[in-house]
């Protein structure tokens, strides 16, 4: 953090006075629905597990909302699809059993092409761009997963 601010935002004279820290939950959470109320974020369920990545699934919710806001008490919920349930599952729990493995299966993930992992990441990838990310896997690893 110190070189960013230094060396990209050119400051010198600064002090950090608060650094924030988090844990991904490693489950979609269940909350009430409320008159009024939209959860975006990870309370929204828009946290894909295997990753945390969220970014891009609370802007195109929050755009639904923005665009539906007269409608509001009848939004949809934000879902994510089966298909990236699946491969959260999977890849959740190859973490479980095989940890150690996460740094360099995260550094094979972003090997890929930019723009394929954001598509993979925010739940748009097609088939084609799945089976690239999954390529990249340690085969074995995942299909013990399978099983587990």
């Amino acid at each position: 953090m110190k070189d960013y601010i230094e060396n990209h935002l050119n400051l010198k004279n600064y002090k950090i006075i608060y650094k924030e820290e988090g844990a991904i939950p490693l489950f979609y959470p269940t909350y009430e629905k409320e008159k009024n109320k939209i959860n975006i974020g990870t309370a929204g369920g828009m946290t894909r597990l295997s990753t945390g990545y969220t970014f891009l699934n609370i802007q195109e919710h929050s755009k639904y909302i923005c665009q539906n806001i007269e409608n509001i008490s009848n939004a949809k919920k934000f879902e994510i699809s089966k298909k990236y349930q699946f491969l959260d599952d999977i890849f959740l729990r190859v973490l479980d059993k095989n940890p150690e493995l996460m740094p360099n299966i995260f550094f094979k993930m972003f090997k890929s092409s930019p723009k394929t992992v954001i598509k993979f990441l925010s739940n748009k990838s097609n088939f084609l761009e799945d089976l690239f990310i999954v390529l990249k896997m340690p085969k074995l690893t995942f299909i013990k997963a399978l099983f587990y």
